[in-house]
């Protein structure tokens, strides 16, 4: 981040050829915010 090696708070993995990452670290890096809907269970991911 910013130059400088950031460590995920838990391992990427495979699974059947695909690397599965923890998206909020990823978001969160990225300068996104996620924000959890519970009544429909959808994830929003925004950028400001």
């Amino acid at each position: 981040m910013n130059g400088q090696p950031v460590q995920m708070p838990s391992p990427a993995v495979m699974k059947n050829n695909t690397t599965f990452v923890p998206l909020r670290f990823i978001a969160e890096a990225l300068g996104a915010k996620l924000d959890w809907k519970t009544s429909n269970k959808l994830l929003a991911i925004t950028r400001e």
